[in-house]
C-alpha cells in the first residue's frame, strides 16, 4: 500500500527489514494484483545490539489492488500482526481496511485528486488488551500542469483514553508531521487536519530548475476528550543533480499546546546512486 501500516523505513539509513516469504499474483492485464506475505521476524532500525531490536513474530499480510476503474484504484487489506516478545504484546493487532484514490481531469491544465481510506483494528493473538479502534483518512486537492499541487486532508486514529489505533510497522515520518511527535498514537487518539502543497519549478533559472518545494501545515488534536495537542509547519527543498545526486533541505516546527514540547528540527541530506 502507501506504507501507512507496513514499511521498510526508507527514510532511515538503517532500514527495517522482514524475514519473510511473499507470494504475488496478478491478472494478464495487470488491473488486478494480490499479495500475501508471512514474516517470522522484524529487524528493527535499532539493530540486533538493542534489547528491542527485533520483533519475534507471526505476521500475515494480505493486500489486493484493482486498477480497472476510470476514476482510480481500489485496495483492500488485512494485516494480522502477532508479536511474541513480552515488550511488544500490546502491539499485536488485526487490521482490516480499504482505500480508494485517484484523479480526474477537470480542465486542460488541472486535475482533481482524491483519497479515502477506512480500517478497523482490534486486539489480536497474545495482546492482553480488549479494544476496537478505527482509522479514517480522506483528502481532496488539485494538481496543475505548471507543477503546483495542493491537498487538504483529515486523518484520524481513534483512541478511548486507554488504548488507541496502533501502527508499529509504519513509515511514521511520512505522516503526522516531520517533527515526529506522534510516532506512538496517544491514548486519546489523534486527529490531524492538514494542508499540503508542492511546487516543481519548471523552466526556472539556474540551480532552481527542476527543484521541488514542499510545504505542510498540521493541526493536531485528540479523538477523545477535546484536547488540542499542537500545530506544526513543515518545509522542504529537493533538488536532483544529473541522475545520481539529490540534495534535500528540510525543516519542521512543532508548536505544542497540550502535548509534548515545542520542537524545531532541521535536516540537510545529500544522496547519491551507484
Amino acid at each position: 500500500g502507501n506504507q501507512r501500516f507496513i514499511s521498510a523505513l526508507g527514510w532511515r539509513q538503517n532500514n527495517r527489514s522482514f524475514d519473510s516469504v511473499v507470494v504475488e499474483a496478478w491478472s494478464d492485464n495487470k488491473d488486478f494484483q494480490a499479495k500475501y506475505a508471512y514474516a517470522w521476524n522484524v529487524n528493527r532500525a535499532f539493530t540486533d545490539k538493542s534489547a528491542v531490536g527485533n520483533f519475534d513474530s507471526n505476521i500475515h499480510l494480505f493486500n489486493g489492488e484493482y486498477k480497472g476503474f476510470s476514476l482510480g484504484k481500489l485496495q483492500a487489506y488485512a494485516y494480522l500482526v502477532d508479536l511474541n516478545d513480552a515488550f511488544a504484546l500490546g502491539l499485536s493487532t488485526s487490521t482490516f481496511g480499504a482505500r480508494f484514490d485517484g484523479n480526474t481531469r477537470i480542465s486542460d491544465s488541472l486535475k482533481l485528486t482524491y483519497y479515502t481510506e477506512y480500517s478497523s483494528q482490534s486486539d489480536y493473538a497474545g495482546n492482553p488488551g480488549d479494544f476496537t479502534e478505527d482509522y479514517l483518512h480522506a483528502s481532496l486537492g488539485f494538481a496543475a500542469n505548471n507543477g503546483l499541487s495542493v491537498t487538504a486532508g483529515y486523518e484520524k486514529l481513534s483512541g478511548n483514553g486507554t488504548s488507541s489505533f496502533k501502527t508499529p510497522l509504519a513509515l511514521l515520518h511520512a505522516f503526522q508531521g516531520w517533527a515526529d511527535k506522534f510516532l506512538v498514537t496517544p491514548p486519546n487518539g489523534l486527529v490531524d487536519v492538514h494542508v499540503k502543497a508542492a511546487f516543481k519549478m519548471k523552466n526556472a533559472p539556474g540551480l532552481l530548475n527542476g527543484a521541488v518545494l514542499k510545504l505542510a501545515y498540521h493541526d493536531f488534536s485528540s479523538d477523545n476528550g477535546g484536547i488540542d495537542y499542537g500545530t506544526e509547519f513543515d518545509i522542504a527543498f529537493i533538488k536532483k543533480f544529473s541522475k545520481r545526486y539529490t540534495l534535500i533541505l528540510k525543516g519542521a516546527l512543532y508548536n505544542a499546546d497540550q502535548f509534548a514540547t515545542d520542537t524545531t528540527k532541521l535536516w540537510m541530506v545529500l544522496a547519491t546512486k551507484f
